[in-house]
């Protein structure tokens, strides 16, 4: 099995780290190029434990979607 392990150092608090990471703004905004989604479970704000956010996206010129009963 391959593993691809990033590292990135971010001169922020950890707590701002953690909400970015959790954020489903932040990262419709990173992926505004690729015209992705947040079509189901929680689609702006803060993720918070035990919830789901389902995406619709373009990538590698494929659409990406979840099939009908993850919507």
């Amino acid at each position: 099995m391959a593993r691809i392990e990033l590292s990135l150092y971010v001169a922020a608090p950890a707590d701002r780290c953690f909400d970015l990471a959790r954020s489903v703004d932040a990262h419709l905004r990173s992926t505004a190029a690729t015209g992705e989604r947040a079509v189901g479970g929680r689609t702006t704000g803060l993720l918070e434990l035990g919830e789901e956010v389902t995406w619709r996206a373009r990538h590698f010129g494929v659409h990406q979607e979840p099939p009908p009963s993850r919507r």
